[in-house]
């Protein structure tokens, strides 16, 4: 559990990836959403669509979401997902919760990142307070690296500045509908502080999406 909050406090939701020897391991397209279980309308509804996750750090990556004010009082389910590099099927998956509660006994969670350890044939590491499960690492990404290109650039505002944390999502071409939630997205990446940003994707045709924090969402079409 991540902790207890009141309407208006922020909860910091951390995800970390490592191998079985403890070294950090880059994960694609890691996004967060949350979901709450109206109990009025028996029903789940959606807190926070599927969202990026921030990169922080080597194979670390954190999302801080606020509570709302029209918030009910009660548990939020926390559902990340990441894919491995190069890899199409191979998803890891972790779910956690946290309470909302009355401001007078809210505690705001302060904790610090949560490891997620890869599942190894050779032994099994103790189970982390933040659960990742996670499949084997798929085994011909190698053979189809040579088919993969990366794809780099540059993300600057109208006075040639560099933007840091602009959100780069890439989604297939076919059947592309703005906001759909259908759209195949097949990579994502952050500008650093240069404002660059680099994705591998396979030969073909992609709509990239650009989304930086106050920013309005930009769309163009490449072909890789």
């Amino acid at each position: 559990m991540l902790g207890r909050f009141s309407k208006g406090m922020v909860v910091k939701i951390p995800a970390a990836f490592q191998d079985s020897q403890q070294r950090p391991v880059e994960m694609d397209n890691v996004n967060v959403k949350i979901q709450f279980f109206d109990n009025d309308h028996r029903e789940f509804k959606h807190m926070l669509p599927e969202t990026a996750m921030k990169y922080i750090g080597p194979g670390r990556y954190l999302h801080e979401f606020t509570v709302p004010p029209h918030a009910k009082n009660g548990n939020y389910i926390v559902h990340i997902q990441a894919k491995h590099p190069g890899s199409i099927s191979n998803v890891s998956e972790a779910t956690d919760t946290f309470e909302v509660i009355d401001n007078t006994t809210a505690i705001e969670n302060r904790v610090p990142v949560q490891e997620a350890v890869e599942e190894s044939t050779d032994s099994q590491p103790e189970k982390p307070a933040f659960d990742i499960n996670t499949f084997k690492i798929d085994k011909v990404k190698s053979i189809n690296q040579n088919s993969k290109l990366d794809v780099e650039d540059v993300v600057v505002d109208i006075f040639n500045n560099p933007v840091k944390g602009v959100h780069v999502n890439v989604f297939e071409k076919a059947g592309f509908m703005p906001k759909s939630p259908n759209n195949v997205k097949v990579g994502s990446s952050v500008t650093d502080d240069t404002g660059a940003w680099k994705i591998r994707l396979s030969p073909g045709e992609y709509v990239f999406t650009y989304k930086g924090l106050g920013m309005k969402e930009n769309r163009e079409f490449r072909k890789v």
